[in-house]
């Protein structure tokens, strides 16, 4: 083995079962590009999860068909350490997003970030996903429709329901909202209360008397100039009282 370069190297030669195969020939194989992509997905593929090859894959430049090889490998942890990548195509992203592990989905979502593009279809598994931690981080993007926030709203975990009260408020009728005034999640009715009260006009009368009242001790009108800190003295020092 040690005669040969990785070009030389087949799949048979360098496998996961092969410990007698040095670190650095495995990953002389994964990395040439003189290697054909099938032996080089095959190697991935069959490296066990504890490999430290695998560890620093997640984090090196590949070719789109090795990450295929990441997302595809039977270990959860190696597939989860796929979704920090931020070359992920938005297919493959996706199919991690459908992962049969619940920490994977939750991952892809979290490490997609604001930005990341979903279907209705996404959105749909997403918000009935079986796993409370998946649902959560549903809850908090930004970009959901009404639809989906109504769903969330309803949903068992009181941990999802309070990501999306202020949301839902304004599309609720008066029995909804007290409903939510009176949950027994102390959260959901915090969220209510503020939900409430932000959606609550104000008077002009009371606006008024806002403007003109007088700042709080320690605390500048508004439109007031701030005070200006002291100019050090030559020395570059500030004396400060005794």
């Amino acid at each position: 083995m040690t005669d040969m370069t990785a070009t030389d190297m087949t799949a048979t030669d360098v496998t996961a079962a092969d410990a007698a195969v040095p670190l650095a020939e495995r990953r002389a194989v994964v990395l040439d590009p003189a290697v054909p992509l099938e032996v080089r997905r095959r190697v991935i593929a069959e490296l066990e999860t504890g490999d430290p090859l695998l560890r620093e894959l997640a984090y090196t430049a590949l070719p789109e068909a090795l990450v295929d090889a990441l997302i595809a490998h039977p270990s959860a942890r190696v597939r989860g350490d796929a979704t920090e990548r931020i070359d992920l195509t938005v297919a493959q992203r996706r199919r991690l997003l459908r992962d049969p592990r619940g920490e994977v989905r939750l991952m892809a979502l979290h490490f997609g970030g604001p930005d990341l593009e979903l279907d209705e279809a996404d959105v749909d598994r997403l918000v009935a996903d079986p796993r409370i931690i998946v649902r959560e981080e549903a809850a908090r993007r930004s970009d959901l429709s009404k639809e989906h926030v109504t769903a969330l709203l309803g949903d068992v975990s009181g941990s999802v329901r309070v990501q999306v009260v202020g949301r839902a408020w304004p599309h609720l009728d008066e029995a909804a909202r007290a409903a939510l005034l009176a949950d027994r999640h102390s959260g959901i009715r915090a969220a209510a209360v503020l939900a409430r009260d932000e959606a609550r006009p104000v008077r002009p009368a009371v606006a008024s008397r806002r403007r003109e009242q007088p700042g709080a001790a320690g605390v500048e009108r508004a439109g007031s100039p701030m005070p200006q800190p002291p100019m050090p003295p030559a020395g570059g020092v500030i004396a400060l009282p005794a």
